[in-house]
């Protein structure tokens, strides 16, 4: 099961700021509650949820959605060629195969990686909606 962070305070924030934005080492984000006493809890909440969501992302929508693009594009690719389907070798059939599960690999990534840089701007957010300054050069200013 993971683990539960609950945030108040700029330190927390900071710490799963830190967590959100390291893209290179891959490691299972804690599932977040915020409960900052400058917020009304309804808005606490709503952030909650927004990372919540965004935490579950698998990326199979954004895969779905390249896959789909693959072979509406095979598709075309046949229909503008003088080639018949029947005519297509095995290994012309294995290429298209092989370009479908790429582009649902290639998507679930980029899915992924939506997902993460939303997290950041949500936590950036935050830190603006507290602060009530924008963070600047991506510190906070206890960073400064």
């Amino acid at each position: 099961m993971a683990e539960h962070l609950h945030i108040s305070d700029f330190k927390a924030l900071h710490g799963w700021r830190d967590q959100v934005r390291n893209f290179l080492k891959p490691t299972v984000l804690p599932m977040v509650t915020f409960g900052f006493a400058e917020l009304p809890p309804a808005e606490n909440q709503l952030l909650s949820s927004r990372a919540a969501r965004l935490q579950r992302a698998c990326g199979c929508g954004t895969g779905g959605l390249f896959m789909t693009l693959a072979v509406i594009g095979m598709a075309l690719s046949l229909a503008g060629s003088s080639t018949l389907i029947a005519d297509v070798t095995l290994i012309g059939w294995l290429r298209y195969l092989l370009l479908i599960v790429a582009s649902a690999g290639i998507g679930k990534l980029v899915g992924l990686i939506w997902a993460r840089r939303q997290l950041w701007l949500l936590a950036d957010s935050i830190a603006v909606r507290i602060l009530g300054s924008p963070v600047l050069g991506g510190h906070l200013p206890s960073e400064r």
